[in-house]
């Protein structure tokens, strides 16, 4: 007697179409040219615009300064402890006051998306507010162009666009390198 069996593995869900992600000679912002200016942009939180975003694909994780923490109205209550210490490319660390995960809002105009993103809060001055690292860039699947100082991902209506502020990079620039 020979039994036979047909193995079929369920199919797997369509992926959404996504648009391709291109940058043209319209991307070009009104900037000083050429330049070697960080992407700083913004992202909204709690209803409120965190304006000094340092777009950061050297970061393993997105950062939040205390300061930045308490003016979005948060409390150490919102933390959840961690034990994991961060360490910077000179080699010194910093303990990190706790983690905390909060919808985040990113891009301009029509096309802005809308993620949860973890971010862990540190006890550091700094001219920036947020440090958006690896992992909030990866759940984006954006696409980031230096030269248009500007990064682009899907979102449900079309293709998202977060442009960088020249100005304020600059600003938060020279702010780190007088420090």
């Amino acid at each position: 007697m020979v039994h036979l069996a047909k193995v079929q593995r369920p199919p797997l869900p369509k992926r959404k179409k996504k648009e391709p992600l291109i940058f043209t000679d319209e991307d070009y912002p009104p900037v000083l040219s050429p330049h070697w200016d960080a992407l700083v942009i913004n992202v909204e939180i709690n209803n409120v615009v965190v304006n000094r975003t340092l777009v950061d694909t050297g970061s393993s994780v997105n950062i939040l300064y205390s300061n930045t923490f308490k003016e979005l109205g948060l409390s150490r209550g919102d933390l959840k402890p961690i034990r994991t210490p961060l360490s910077g490319f000179t080699g010194d660390t910093i303990e990190a006051e706790g983690t905390f995960t909060v919808k985040a809002g990113v891009g301009d105009g029509t096309h802005r998306f809308w993620l949860d993103m973890e971010f862990m809060v540190v006890q550091l001055d700094c001219a920036h507010q947020l440090i958006l690292g690896r992992p909030g860039l990866e759940d984006l699947e954006c696409v980031i162009s230096p030269v248009h100082l500007c990064m682009k991902f899907n979102t449900p209506t079309g293709v998202g666009v977060a442009k960088g502020n020249q100005s304020l990079s600059r600003s938060c620039y020279v702010k780190v390198t007088k420090s």
